[in-house]
């Protein structure tokens, strides 16, 4: 059943402040694997399971010219977002969660041809780096015109 091979990836987390975030993934090696990709997700600390089984399903995607560009709005819209949307039929991969650490180390061991040499587990236990918050900048010391303290510590 090991038909997939573990690589070294980076994610996209926009919640960090370099933006990416070093995980890993399992592609497969076989037609025989039923799985397109397997994705490691450190911010929610997940294995993210894409099926080769497709589903239809709505989803809003922008609508095109002739020449395929997106269509502005005339009027603004409550989400702001610029552009025309339509909702359309889509085929998408059925998508698994694997959120306990022990049920993905036995996926992991399952499918990966290299699970005994591949250090995944580096990954899994790094803790996640957010960006520092803008209010932790604010200093506390801010005084209004009329004396009155700004910043309520």
């Amino acid at each position: 059943m090991k038909n997939m091979m573990l690589i070294n990836s980076v994610w996209r987390n926009p919640n960090i402040e370099s933006g990416f975030q070093e995980n890993f993934q399992l592609i497969p090696v076989g037609e025989t694997c039923p799985y397109v990709e397997v994705i490691y997700m450190p911010a929610y600390q997940s294995l993210v399971i894409l099926s080769k089984i497709q589903k239809e399903s709505m989803h809003m995607v922008d609508k095109l010219d002739d020449n395929g560009e997106r269509m502005k709005t005339s009027k603004p819209r409550e989400s702001k977002y610029p552009y025309k949307e339509e909702r359309r039929i889509v085929k998408t991969f059925n998508e698994y969660y694997i959120t306990d650490e022990k049920d993905m180390e036995e996926f992991i061991k399952l499918f990966a041809i290299n699970a005994d040499t591949f250090d995944y587990k580096k990954y899994m236990s790094k803790p996640i780096q957010q960006k520092e918050s803008v209010i932790e900048k604010i200093p506390t010391d801010l005084v209004g015109i009329n004396g009155e303290k700004l910043v309520k510590e």
